[in-house]
């Protein structure tokens, strides 16, 4: 699977996720999910090339398993940090939409890899 594939699995699979998440655990405007679906794109702009290089420079060094588990949380960490400050979901919100997310890309991407790949 290449970077941009993956990329775009993620997007797929956790933009319409967090503002699903988000609008039914808040009330919010039109705007406010607007601005969210920019947010969500933006942290997975950030934090998906920081974890697809990560897992490279680990792979010799770490089995699949902890490699993942570390860069995962890592990019939950950050999603969901951004999701509570940028978005005002607070801080619980924005790490169980981010955790949600995050889990549903991942375990998403590994079926639609093995299925394709």
């Amino acid at each position: 699977m290449t970077q941009p594939i993956a990329l775009l699995i993620g997007l797929v699979i956790e933009v319409p996720l967090v503002v699903g998440l988000a609008r039914a655990t808040q009330k919010m405007t039109l705007k406010e999910l607007f601005q969210l679906l920019i947010i969500v794109c933006a942290a997975n702009f950030i934090t998906h090339p920081i974890a697809w290089e990560s897992n490279e420079m680990l792979m010799p060094y770490l089995n699949f398993t902890t490699r993942a588990t570390i860069i995962e949380m890592a990019a939950v960490a950050v999603e969901g940090t951004i999701y509570a400050q940028v978005s005002d979901l607070g801080w619980r919100r924005g790490m169980f939409v981010s955790l949600a997310a995050n889990a549903a890309s991942f375990f998403g991407g590994l079926a639609i890899y093995y299925k394709l790949f």
